[in-house]
């Protein structure tokens, strides 16, 4: 049987060939490249609310602890999932939740109004297509409503989700064309989103960017839409655009695709719904053509308009989430002010300021203990404690990593952070 794209272990390929794009190291002691890369181990995480103010984090892991699969060998992934305590900071230790043959990652999360929880994943168990992207809908207290394996799209790959109201969007890319980009590596097929509603029946299908080369596509929801953005091949060159679009989820719509960076860094953006401001915050890494890169941060608005620009601030991590802090409890006419956290490539947490117009990098951290963290390109959570603590949740080859940081030890960024000289 001719297969649609090939075997899963072009995701390796893809990121050893191209991890000196991707700032990263994964070369072994005699100069070969590393039988894996570092998602071979873990790969995708995300957080929702579970029952009695719990949270439940849900993440792919071959094994746990995790079991780095042998060179060539197919990739085993199940999705656990761990009860996280508010009160205390404390996770539980994970059990697998979905478990099958073949890997079931990246999971991501979202969850309705309603309480219900719907989690996707690429899957490469029992397709003909190589893999697909499937879903299942779940109570707070994880009984199903419409369990795992309901299918998105055969040969579907690389999906996130959202939640609007009572409504989830699932976005995912299909297909891969070969050849072209960095180094030779080809291309995903289009971004494609459906909409389900809470008991996790299909309501629309809607053509985002269909059979272009564009892939890797992550959601935010509001309380009106979501927004979507995704990696564009560029065909003048070796890289990519990061572009958006809004979705309707009643509709069953997309906006028109604006570009929000001409050269981003594959796979290192990320989005979230700010609703102290009322906009939504996208940031990712632009590499300029140099070859040098630097953070941006954009404040979109519900109709995808760019309303404030951050042009220059460290680099960001690779599927690192962003943290919204809590709407501060200020006087009816306190300025209207949103603030958010969000890793760096250099090992700190950034934190930034939204106003309706605005956006500024205010403050850099280390974590409790006054140190860098060795941040990891497979995902990342950040979780707040009952006590304002932020804790981020990182994924690594030995496990989960739980890393503490006050957001009162932060400190102003120096001119080089802000590429002022």
């Amino acid at each position: 049987m001719q297969r649609r794209f090939p075997h899963r272990a072009w995701r390796r390929t893809i990121l050893l060939l191209a991890a000196p794009c991707l700032g990263l190291a994964l070369t072994a002691s005699d100069g070969q490249p590393a039988s894996d890369d570092p998602r071979s181990a873990m790969h995708g995480i995300s957080a929702v609310r579970g029952e009695h103010g719990a949270m439940l984090v849900f993440f792919s892991s071959a094994g746990y602890p995790p079991r780095v699969p042998a060179a060539g060998d197919d990739w085993p992934h199940d999705v656990y999932v761990s009860r996280w305590d508010p009160a205390t900071g404390r996770l539980d230790p994970p059990r697998a939740f979905l478990r099958r043959p073949e890997a079931q990652e990246p999971v991501a999360a979202a969850q309705e109004s309603g309480g219900r929880i719907l989690l996707t994943m690429e899957d490469g168990w029992n397709t003909p297509n190589t893999v697909t992207q499937r879903y299942g809908i779940y109570q707070r207290d994880l009984a199903p409503v419409r369990a795992y394996p309901s299918e998105v799209q055969a040969g579907g790959h690389s999906g996130d989700a959202a939640a609007v109201g009572r409504r989830f969007a699932v976005a995912y890319s299909e297909g891969w064309i070969h050849g072209g980009g960095v180094a030779d590596l080809g291309s995903g097929n289009g971004i494609y989103a459906r909409v389900y509603d809470a008991g996790g029946g299909l309501l629309h299908h809607i053509d985002v960017a269909p059979r272009q080369r564009a892939w890797w596509p992550r959601l935010a929801g509001s309380p009106g839409g979501a927004l979507l953005i995704w990696q564009a091949f560029a065909p003048d060159r070796q890289g990519a655009r990061l572009v958006a679009a809004t979705l309707d989820l009643d509709a069953g719509r997309a906006g028109p695709p604006v570009v929000l960076l001409e050269r981003v860094r594959f796979y290192t953006y990320s989005v979230a719904w700010l609703p102290a401001v009322g906009h939504y915050l996208v940031l990712g890494t632009e590499v300029d053509a140099k070859g040098e890169e630097r953070g941006q941060g954009m404040l979109v608005d519900a109709g995808g308009r760019v309303v404030a620009r951050l042009m220059c601030m460290p680099a960001t991590v690779r599927e690192a989430g962003i943290a919204v802090a809590r709407p501060s409890s200020g006087a009816r006419d306190s300025p209207i002010v949103a603030t958010a956290y969000a890793p760096a490539g250099d090992g700190r947490l950034l934190q930034l300021r939204a106003t309706p117009a605005n956006l500024a990098l205010t403050g850099v951290l280390n974590d409790a203990h006054g140190n860098p963290v060795a941040w990891q390109p497979t995902g990342s959570v950040a979780l707040w404690t009952d006590s304002g603590e932020l804790q981020w949740l990182s994924l690594s080859r030995k496990g989960v990593v739980q890393s503490r940081f006050r957001p009162s030890d932060a400190v102003a960024p120096d001119n080089r952070d802000l590429c002022a000289g």
